[in-house]
């Protein structure tokens, strides 16, 4: 996680909620985060040029009332934690 990010986490300057995004695939993600997923390349996830997976697919599953950072690997290339290149390889078998 970025060190602006950790500060905005104890700062709550962010809410945190998490979603079913996809065929039971869930994900939670801070307010920012959550407007912004749309931007991804469809490519990314799998999906066909014609497919794009947008919040209108979201389904509210809980707000996080006090959000924690959770330890977690990090890749140095796209700096993205193992847990989010998880659930990207899941949709990716999803897609196939």
């Amino acid at each position: 996680m970025v060190p602006l990010e950790l500060e905005h986490l104890q700062a709550s300057r962010h809410s945190y909620i998490t979603y079913s995004v996809y065929q039971g695939l869930s994900l939670t993600l801070c307010d920012f985060c959550t407007v912004d997923f749309s931007s991804y390349i469809p490519k990314y996830f799998g999906f066909k040029k014609s497919e794009r997976l947008q919040f209108e697919n979201f389904e509210y599953i809980a707000k996080l009332n006090q959000p924690t950072a959770l330890l977690d690997k990090v890749c140095p290339t796209c700096n993205h934690k193992l847990r989010f290149l998880r659930f990207v390889q899941a949709m990716r078998d999803l897609n196939q």
